[in-house]
């Protein structure tokens, strides 16, 4: 095949199909260099397009499986990190998304949980990710708006807890802001009604937003989701884990 020729036609797909299958076999069988086959992978992604790239990884996906033998693994690990690292950097994230999530599934499936370059090892906080919410209050509000800054404050001390642990003054606020929140939450328990209404057992059949809605006319209802509150719950057991891991509790205390 040559560079930037398409694989469109059928006969251009069964040719390169059965190019990567002999490869396969001669690497699973120890006949070339097991990595051989992760490099022709990666120089045949380079080469193609987005379109014939989306052929390529179908072909990746179907040899799992076969790829993810010890034999093989060890030897192209980094080369099919790599290569799905480039097809992620050459993908546009608002046309592409279904072809990048396949990529990343791929990767959480192919990769064992301990692989060191999925860790985050030097425990580094993603500060960019700002949840934005309204500073002064609007008509139509439903709840406290008091409570409602004091809620999506919580935010800002969970995306960079370093940050808090080691002011006293923003620690302070924190401590006082998540008394609030869980007071509340304990003073006002979801109902029966609630509870069937947003039941978190059906993980399958729930929608996920990756990013939280903060306007301050939808607290009311964020309130007696039962979802919204988990994932401020899980917030705060990831903050005190991370407390826990440091030692810091020992040297600050919440009111």
């Amino acid at each position: 095949m040559q560079y930037g020729n398409s694989l469109d036609s059928g006969e251009s797909n069964c040719l390169i199909t059965r190019l990567l299958d002999i490869m396969l076999y001669l690497c699973e069988r120890g006949h070339v260099e097991g990595g051989m086959v992760f490099q022709l992978l990666e120089d045949l992604t380079d080469m193609s397009t987005i379109k014939d790239c989306k052929d390529v990884f179908g072909y990746i996906e179907s040899k799992q499986d076969v790829l993810g033998k010890q034999e093989l693994f060890g030897r192209g690990k980094l080369v099919m990190l790599r290569t799905c690292n480039q097809l992620l950097r050459r993908l546009s994230k608002s046309n592409d998304v279904v072809f990048c999530g396949r990529i990343i599934m791929f990767l959480a499936h192919f990769f064992p949980l301990s692989e060191r370059s999925a860790l985050n090892i030097k425990g580094v906080f993603n500060t960019s990710n700002e949840t934005k919410y309204e500073k002064d209050a609007t008509d139509g509000i439903s709840v406290d708006f008091n409570f409602y800054q004091t809620l999506w404050s919580l935010q800002e001390h969970f995306r960079n807890p370093a940050l808090t642990t080691t002011n006293p003054t923003k620690w302070q606020k924190f401590a006082s802001n998540l008394t609030v929140v869980l007071s509340t939450f304990e003073a006002q328990p979801l109902s029966d009604a609630d509870g069937k209404h947003n039941n978190l057992e059906q993980e399958e059949d729930a929608a996920f937003n990756i990013k939280y809605l903060t306007s301050s006319k939808l607290m009311g209802l964020e309130l007696k989701d039962a979802s919204f509150r988990r994932h401020i719950l899980v917030q705060c057991l990831i903050f005190f884990d991370y407390l826990k891991h440091l030692g810091v509790s020992h040297c600050l205390s919440i009111p």
